[in-house]
């Protein structure tokens, strides 16, 4: 059995890294956001730009899906939320410079507000820690696909997944990278629904 997450922020490529692995290893994707939509563990949102999951419910789905299923990608941010240790081999956390990510929600047309959230979470690694609390460290590394491209990410992927040697953490650090990024830091510090 070999279960790999592939994990990120919004704009990281999960899905094109995921697709690619999937692609070279012949396993199937469990797409997690389009899982939790098919499985009916979507709760009534109190905001109107995202969904909010039944965690619980996707949780049991995610569960008896599983049981039926050795090799496999399982592609989404809310890996860690939805799935235990026990369940998996190995989680990818792909990691991309907040400029470049700018660059992707803009182009996206996220609304600032999401923006700022999406860009601020991959400053501070939240889904880094979320990752490593759940998982473990030794189940677990960071990728950086705002230097490497897809086929050497991927090949960087399965040799971590093949060897633990391989599963780099913590090195990602993306304060010290953008203190002279201005556009940067005005979006994260500056309250955009502020009326001046």
């Amino acid at each position: 059995m070999t279960r790999i997450i592939i994990t990120g922020n919004p704009g990281v490529g999960k899905h094109t890294i995921g697709s690619a692995i999937a692609k070279k290893l012949n396993y199937p994707i469990i797409d997690l956001n389009k899982f939790v939509i098919l499985n009916n563990t979507i709760l009534k949102s109190t905001r109107g730009d995202s969904l909010d999951v039944d965690v619980k419910a996707a949780s049991i789905a995610l569960k008896k899906e599983l049981n039926n299923r050795d090799n496999l990608i399982i592609i989404g941010h809310l890996a860690p939320y939805l799935l235990r240790s026990n369940q998996i081999d190995f989680a990818a956390i792909l990691r991309r410079h907040p400029k470049q990510l700018l660059q992707v929600y803009n182009k996206r047309k996220y609304v600032m507000s999401k923006i700022k959230d999406n860009i601020t979470c991959e400053i501070l690694g939240v889904c880094s820690y979320d990752v490593l609390r759940r998982f473990g460290r030794t189940k677990i590394g960071e990728f950086d696909t705002s230097i490497t491209n897809i086929p050497k990410t991927v090949k960087n992927i399965i040799a971590a997944v093949k060897s633990e040697s391989t599963r780099n953490f913590g090195m990602i650090d993306w304060l010290s990278k953008i203190e002279n990024e201005r556009e940067i830091i005005d979006l994260i510090l500056f309250d955009h629904n502020q009326v001046c």
